[in-house]
């Protein structure tokens, strides 16, 4: 996850303790002498912020073990992915607001009623 979209979700307070993350780490292989990186499912503990990045301390759903890992190791929020979980606040990945699109259905009542005022309008101009 990118510096400034993580920035926008802690600010505007869409990412928050107790919210389930998916992130990459590294851990010790089998011989213990290299390392693997490794994907797990974690809770948010904590965010800190440092001067040019935004770390997670993170605490293991499966063991419990807390992890500091920078934001760009994130993967995906509330098992959304980032662009999928931005879209739903009307974000796009840089961390600016995007125009909302036309939705689908019955119109409100009172839109409805101030067409029918225009048109009314329209016609007693003829």
């Amino acid at each position: 996850m990118d510096y400034q979209i993580t920035k926008t979700l802690v600010e505007k307070k869409l990412l928050k303790e107790e919210m389930e993350v998916t992130a990459t780490y590294t851990s010790p292989d089998f011989s213990g002498f290299g390392k693997v990186k490794t994907t797990g499912s974690f809770f948010i503990h904590g965010i800190q912020h440092t001067a040019d990045n935004i770390v997670f301390v993170l605490r293991s759903t499966a063991d419990g073990k807390f992890k500091k890992i920078f934001c760009e190791y994130v993967e995906t929020i509330e098992g959304m992915p980032i662009d999928r979980f931005c879209a739903c606040y009307n974000l796009n990945l840089s961390g600016e607001n995007t125009s909302t699109k036309k939705k689908r259905g019955r119109r409100s009542k009172a839109v409805l009623q101030q067409m029918a005022l225009e048109a009314q309008e329209k016609n007693n101009g003829r």
